[in-house]
């Protein structure tokens, strides 16, 4: 008897944070990148870097793996890739029908999606009131729309895949949420 490959399928949600204020006042407090290389910091860029090797490597592990990457700011969340083909393109703008299978393609429209996104809240932190403390992450946002899109799925039809939340927030917690 052949083994239950859908079994072993996983859908895996990322929120991911990109504050500008959060990553923005730790490269003011050590505005030389060796400096924060050397202490143990990690750059934005370098964050970024790891997450996309974490997404190629999950889909690697099994061709029928999901991943969905939810971007997470100050003012606002948004789905920034669905490697699901089907939701890929109802859902992302920029998403194409071979992303999935080209890990250099899926990363260009990750990181264009990312970019938009960090553009989009600095344009909106432009226009808020200057304090001097950081603003929290807007993470029940994307949690919500982690476990709506998670509810979709389920809706859908058979066979479901495992879900998985992962969320990948360095700025401080905030109660109110």
């Amino acid at each position: 008897m052949a083994p239950n490959l859908t079994d072993d399928v996983s859908q895996v949600v990322v929120l991911l944070e990109a504050n500008p204020y959060f990553w923005g006042s730790k490269a003011l407090a050590s505005s030389d990148q060796a400096a924060l290389a050397s202490q143990g910091g990690l750059t934005f860029e370098t964050f970024f870097q790891h997450v996309l090797l974490f997404v190629n490597c999950v889909l690697l592990l099994n061709h029928s793996n999901r991943i969905v990457i939810i971007a997470t700011g100050a003012s606002t969340c948004a789905f920034l890739y669905d490697s699901n083909p089907s939701e890929g393109a109802a859902n992302n703008k920029n998403g194409s029908k071979g992303s999935n299978r080209h890990p250099e393609l899926r990363s260009t429209v990750i990181t264009q999606a990312m970019q938009e996104f960090v553009q989009k809240e600095e344009e909106a932190a432009q226009g808020a009131p200057q304090s001097l403390e950081v603003p929290n992450s807007n993470l029940s946002g994307a949690l919500s729309m982690a476990l709506c899109y998670i509810q979709r799925v389920f809706r859908g039809p058979l066979p479901h895949p495992q879900p998985r939340i992962l969320c990948l927030q360095g700025s401080p917690d905030a109660p109110q949420q």
